[in-house]
């Protein structure tokens, strides 16, 4: 580059006031924040003064605190980092993430291990009327009112509650409720409930929920709690399930009254089951859904799924598969005669895959005009 037109900029950039370069510098965040002087935001105090000045003195960029892994890292430099960082962020709305909440094990059964991680939750604990977004916390730091408590958290807005999986003999030790005595914050609009071994028939009372995600791969979820959950939730927008019932549900779950969820617009169902997925179409209608992903669709899941297109077809603008393993282009030729205003989308390669870009080549379907295919 010419320079004179590079010192010419360069003289312009350096005369662009502390708050937009505190704007600019906001902007190269990564999406998750890291502790390592490599990464932003602690690289930018190491550049130069005038850009450490700047950095040191904008507060939003220290508002979102990973909490990292592996556990070896846990140590009281990372509690002083985490004073550093909350010292830093001032008044600033916090996201607090426990990205290390996949050793929980490991931390929960070392003594040093948990000593450091009560000082950074006695830390969070004193800040807890910033944060906004809680992610990844164990409910047992909720269930135990010393360290974290749901009601001193007044503009939370997203909650995600993780436990790890671990074998049945191990969960008594480690399984608690949230204290029936505590109060989701009247401001959540996302709540995210993985792996949760707790009873949810026990969860405080949920607020208008926008997004709600339950994500049950290894804690068999009982269909009544489920419904009481969904029955609660009225004002939901998107959701997303990964759902494993405990017991064989399918004869009952067509008795039962259907939730209506009349202003959901996104639904993902997901589980290592077809039947447990057909469970979730029997019992709810979206009459406004927009989009709906599935893992796939078989001649068995085809009827329950139709029963609950029947219910949003006129506004379901996408219907997304996983992939189409055990699905023939005969069920794609009823699903598109079903759905002849619905872009059906393929997402997964396999060799039924390949078997139904044949047939769409061959001509013999017109009517799998709507169906398309991304290929991984």
């Amino acid at each position: 580059p010419d320079f004179n037109t590079t010192g010419s900029l360069a003289h312009m950039l350096s005369r662009l006031p502390p708050e937009i370069w505190g704007d600019i510098f906001l902007e190269c965040l990564p999406s998750y924040t890291s502790f390592s002087t490599t990464s932003a935001p602690t690289v930018f105090t190491r550049v130069c003064s005038s850009w450490r000045c700047t950095a040191l003195s904008s507060p939003r960029l220290w508002s979102n605190i990973g909490l990292p892994g592996p556990t070896s890292v846990l140590n009281n430099r990372m509690v002083d980092m985490v004073e550093r960082w909350l010292c830093l962020s001032r008044t600033c709305e916090l996201t607090i993430d426990f990205h290390l909440i996949g050793e929980f094990y490991s931390w929960v059964t070392n003594t040093q291990h948990s000593f450091i991680i009560r000082k950074i939750l006695d830390l969070v604990a004193a800040n807890s009327f910033r944060i906004t977004r809680l992610l990844r916390i164990a409910p047992r730091y909720l269930a135990d009112n010393c360290v974290l408590s749901l009601s001193n958290m007044p503009i939370l807005e997203e909650l995600y509650i993780h436990d790890i999986p671990m074998k049945r003999t191990q969960r008594s030790a480690f399984t608690q409720n949230i204290p029936s005595g505590s109060v989701f914050p009247t401001t959540l609009r996302t709540l995210t409930l993985q792996d949760a071994y707790f009873d949810m028939t026990r969860l405080p009372p949920l607020p208008p929920l926008r997004h709600l995600n339950l994500w049950q791969r290894w804690s068999p979820m009982n269909l009544s709690a489920f419904l009481e959950v969904l029955s609660q939730v009225a004002s939901l927008e998107s959701a997303s399930f990964y759902i494993c019932f405990e017991e064989q549900l399918a004869n009952r779950s067509l008795m039962l009254d259907p939730i209506v969820l009349p202003i959901l617009k996104r639904l993902l169902i997901s589980g290592e089951f077809e039947d447990d997925i057909g469970i979730v179409l029997d019992v709810i209608q979206t009459p406004r859904l927009v989009g709906l992903g599935l893992n796939g669709c078989s001649e068995l899941l085809w009827p329950r799924l139709k029963q609950f297109l029947n219910f949003c077809q006129e506004t379901l603008i996408n219907l997304t598969f996983e992939t189409v393993a055990g699905t023939s282009p005969d069920l794609f030729l009823r699903m598109s005669q079903t759905l002849p205003t619905t872009s059906i989308t393929i997402c997964n390669c396999c060799i039924e895959t390949h078997q139904l870009v044949a047939a769409l080549h061959t001509g013999h379907f017109p009517c799998l005009a709507n169906v398309s295919m991304t290929m991984e």
